[in-house]
């Protein structure tokens, strides 16, 4: 049974509290260094995920996906002050300088309103997204992932990361890899020859077979052997899709030399 519009509801408003929890561990102190996002201290991220909620929520209000267009160059929906609005164009945040009060309060009161967009909102409504869903229900299940990579984040700065909860970091990874062919927009991939690989989660049930093509991705959910075979818990497979380091190393079968290649063919956000 697919997780239902509760799951996505309560899990992300447990990873926002997490998150916010994690960037004020230490008051006060030099904001610390995210080694996740390289260059970014925890005033980028912070900056980030509050960005993304409010963006998010700008496109939920929206009555239809036709009308979600915006100028680029409007920035005054992000509710900030000039001078952090300066550490997001072009960024990034100073370094050596505090984790900001301000800014803590500024995304916690957008995590706040977009749970009180998603509790209001129908799974169903029409929205563009970047997954193969053009509905809310991508909105909800991405920010709820989106949130929990980013508290691990926030958590591994300062060397207390936990792992992803198991059927959202599953989820996760289904909405992550059938996102593949979407984002694929029309390019093709030069590295591609028709390599496969397989995904298999050891702490539940999930599986995923992904074949990079010349002009075609294409992912499957199926036992199935690949050029490749990654083994491991949905979290550090979540983790190894956005290029996070893995709480255990995941198992590798077959040829091994594929695996760097994964992030050269796979098309980014």
């Amino acid at each position: 049974m697919e997780p239902d519009k509760n799951f996505f509801i309560a899990a992300f408003r447990r990873e926002v509290q997490a998150f916010s929890e994690a960037a004020r561990l230490h008051p006060g102190q030099i904001a610390p260094a995210i080694p996740s996002c390289p260059g970014w201290t925890m005033n980028d991220l912070v900056l980030h995920l509050g960005s993304v909620h409010r963006r998010v929520t700008r496109l939920l209000t929206q009555p239809t996906p036709e009308t979600s267009k915006f100028n680029p160059q409007d920035l005054s929906f992000l509710e900030l002050k000039p001078s952090y609005l300066n550490w997001l164009v072009p960024g990034p945040a100073p370094l050596n300088i505090p984790l900001e009060a301000a800014i803590i309060k500024w995304f916690e009161d957008g995590a706040k309103n977009l749970t009180a967009i998603f509790e209001a909102t129908d799974p169903a409504q029409p929205c563009i997204s970047w997954g193969a869903e053009q509905t809310a229900r991508h909105w909800f299940r991405a920010q709820a992932m989106e949130a929990a990579l980013h508290r691990w984040d926030a958590q591994h700065a300062h060397q207390v990361a936990q792992p992803i909860e198991p059927e959202l970091a599953a989820d996760g990874c289904d909405l992550t890899l059938f996102a593949l062919p979407v984002r694929l927009h029309d390019r093709p991939i030069s590295e591609a020859t028709g390599q496969t690989y397989h995904f298999h989660r050891t702490d539940g049930p999930g599986e995923w077979l992904v074949r990079f093509d010349p002009a075609t991705i294409k992912v499957s959910r199926e036992h199935s052997k690949g050029d490749i075979a990654l083994r491991g818990t949905a979290s550090d497979l979540l983790l190894f899709l956005w290029r996070r380091q893995a709480t255990t190393p995941l198992e590798i079968f077959g040829n091994a030399e594929l695996l760097d290649l994964y992030f050269q063919m796979a098309p980014q956000a």
